[in-house]
This record gives C-alpha cells, structure tokens and sequence, in this order.
C-alpha cells in the first residue's frame, strides 16, 4: 500500500535532508494526528482507507498506552501522543476515525520493546507539494483554507518551496 506522509518545510529548514522521488530512506517513526476524536468500531479487523486532502479513515488496534503516548496499528504502526485517543483506552482496544500521518519528528517515549517495531524504510514514488493557502484565523495566528486545497507534483522537495509537503511512499519494512 502507498502511505501518504507530511513533511513540513520547518523539518527541512531545521536540519532533516530534502526528500526526492525514487529515493529510499529509513525513518524512526510515523507519527498520526486526528482532527476529532477516535470512535470504538464495531468491527475488530485492522484497515486504512485513503479518504480526501491524504488522510485516512481508520480501524487501529492499540498497541500501547503510556503516560505521555500512545501507539496504534492499522496495518501500519504510528505513534502520537496520549490526548489523541480517548481516556480509558487500554493496550488491545480499538478505535476508529480520520486521520492523518507524517514523519516523527519528537522524541516520544515508550518501552524499546514497542518503539523497535516503529522505524521503517521507505521508497518515495512521488512527491506532492502542498500549495494550499493559509488565511488569518481570529482571534489570531493562521489557518490552512481547507475550501482551497491544492497540490502541485516536484521531483524534490527543494524544487518547490512551499510550507509542506507529501511523501508518497510505499513501506519496505522496519
């Protein structure tokens, strides 16, 4: 399956290596992130469905649940922090909802016996640079304009500067 994995611009400019297609890399760890909060499925079966703007709907088994994180398995293996899922969340559960997934950039923390299984090899088949406008957000700051999404294809992400990217990658193991 091909994985779509952010990869924002400040994570360049602080020091991780420009990403081109056709390039094989390894990475400690996939991180996820959700909008609203997970859901308890009524199935018990591990699945990702690509849904718009490179998300994912999702059916994860929780692998793990510590103080400060939290790891989940949809047939892929990421990590995030513990507020990503709900309280009273136990090791085995289940949980469902939207998602999105990007390269780890933190250090979280959790048993070596669990993290080991998150670092895989990755091979980039394409890349998309995200040309989405962000508009001011009140009572401040900025907001990504989700009503005017729009990618455009580089072969490096150095050819397009923009605030991110994604990385289409297929997984080649950990």
């Amino acid at each position: 399956m091909e994985w779509n994995l952010h990869y924002p611009r400040w994570m360049i400019d602080d020091g991780s290596p420009d990403r081109r297609q056709d390039e094989t890399f390894n990475w400690t760890a996939v991180e996820f992130w959700n909008e609203a909060p997970f859901a308890s499925p009524s199935e018990r079966e591990k699945s990702a469905a690509p849904v718009g703007d490179y998300e994912y709907r999702v059916v994860a088994k929780v692998l793990y649940v510590g103080d400060a994180t939290c790891i989940i398995d949809f047939g892929l293996k990421a990590i995030s922090y513990r507020d990503q899922i709900q309280s009273g969340c136990r090791d085995g559960d289940y949980v469902t909802g939207h998602i999105s997934l990007g390269l780890a950039d933190y250090t979280f923390v959790a048993p070596e016996s669990v993290f080991k299984d998150l670092r895989y090899a990755w091979h980039v088949n394409r890349i998309s640079a995200d040309l989405t406008p962000y508009v001011p957000r009140l009572p401040g700051g900025w907001i990504r304009n989700a009503s005017n999404v729009r990618y455009s294809l580089a072969a490096s992400t150095d050819e397009v500067q923009t605030h991110s990217y994604i990385l289409h990658c297929t997984a080649m193991g950990s």
